[in-house]
């Protein structure tokens, strides 16, 4: 589960260093929100996934952070699946939020198997050094 929690964080600051750079260049076009949007997100994506490379090296003590990370990715795929499929943004959205809800699945149900806690007790932080 470190493993996973490290790579998929890896992966997100990628997106989200990339996110800055196509920003950079929709900001030079005429209108200007999708540029600071995908700015403010990409930006988000960054620092998130570079704070859950810290917490992939103690799951135990930092679980919830990962934990609450699994419930945002959830709220990700709603949101990216309703522009997906109502929105007028088609199926690379939709994909995008598909991969957010398997992330986010992963996270929830992996991360309480991995350190022995139940959710609930991650959730609320609830998780006592006897259980390391």
């Amino acid at each position: 589960m470190k493993a996973f929690v490290f790579w998929a964080a890896m992966i997100s600051v990628v997106s989200g260093v990339g996110l800055q750079f196509s920003a950079v260049s929709v900001q030079r076009m005429p209108t200007e929100q999708p540029g600071m949007l995908l700015l403010v997100f990409g930006l988000m994506a960054t620092f998130i996934s570079a704070t859950l490379i810290l917490c992939s090296r103690d799951l135990t003590r930092r679980g919830p952070i990962v934990a609450w990370e699994g419930v945002l990715r959830l709220g990700g795929f709603v949101v990216m699946a309703g522009y997906g499929m109502f929105g007028g943004c088609g199926p690379p959205m939709l994909l995008a939020g598909v991969f957010d809800l398997a992330m986010g699945l992963i996270y929830l149900i992996g991360l309480p198997r991995h350190i022995g806690v139940p959710l609930l007790s991650i959730m609320l932080d609830r998780v006592s050094e006897s259980h390391t």
